[in-house]
């Protein structure tokens, strides 16, 4: 007679339906933690690019309000900071014609990085930027901030102009790719859902037109919509700071 629980020698014992259900649940378990994690980490980073984007059009506007004139493009910038702003009183002014200009010439009189130095003066940013360069490709937290989502991105003033229409926004993208790149096309499509209207060349959160960035979207309808499940890293996200005289329309 057999014991309960005795196998004979020689002779391996298989697993159970309840062993084998029981390795089943863990995988499961252990899938679906991976995926929550995943789900966790995602969603922080659409918030964050959300509240910085957001954070940094509020010192726009809160400068606008306090000086009636854009940081980087105010002209009276040198006689509010003096040599604070830069030794060569001149460097420190911009035009004043209500667009936060890119200078790729003159790299000590560039608005685009003199209007974080001015946020930083006016006491409206806190950050530590240099406001100028040495060439004419900006550096992440050098002379612009870098995105807390990745230090490969960094966020950089620009102004455009498409046919009749002229705006300023503030830029994200790769460093390393200049302004064609930053985050992917489902991730700027579901930003733009979240806080403006969907549509990637309309209202005030826009993709760039400049390739690759015209993989986000499709032109074939108007307005043009997003490619929503393109996941490459081909988005260069765009937020209209100054929208100019028309609305942004720029299909």
């Amino acid at each position: 007679m057999l014991l309960v629980g005795y196998s004979k020698p020689g002779k391996s014992r298989g697993f159970t339906l309840v062993e084998l259900s029981v390795v089943v649940l863990i995988l499961a378990v252990l899938v679906l933690a991976i995926m929550y994690g995943q789900g966790v980490l995602y969603n922080a980073k659409i918030r964050r690019l959300i509240t910085e984007l957001d954070e940094y059009n509020q010192q726009v506007m809160l400068f606008h309000n306090q000086y009636n004139a854009y940081p980087g493009d105010i002209p009276s910038a040198s006689t509010l900071w003096g040599t604070s702003c830069a030794p060569t009183l001149a460097n420190c002014n911009g035009n004043g014609d209500g667009y936060i200009d890119f200078s790729t010439t003159n790299l000590l009189q560039n608005e685009s990085w003199r209007a974080w130095q001015h946020l930083a003066l006016a006491g409206i940013g806190s950050n530590k930027l240099s406001g100028t360069g040495t060439a004419a490709l900006s550096v992440i937290n050098g002379n612009v901030p870098a995105s807390g989502v990745s230090s490969n991105l960094g966020w950089e003033f620009r102004t455009y102009t498409i046919g009749s229409q002229k705006y300023s926004s503030l830029d994200l993208y790769s460093i390393a790719t200049g302004l064609k790149q930053g985050i992917t096309c489902s991730d700027a499509a579901l930003i733009d859902g979240k806080i403006d209207d969907g549509l990637p060349r309309r209202g005030t959160v826009l993709i760039a037109n400049t390739a690759p960035s015209t993989t986000c979207y499709s032109t074939a309808t108007i307005p043009n919509r997003y490619q929503t499940g393109d996941g490459t890293a081909n988005a260069g996200l765009q937020v209209v700071v100054v929208e100019g005289t028309s609305h942004p329309n720029y299909e």
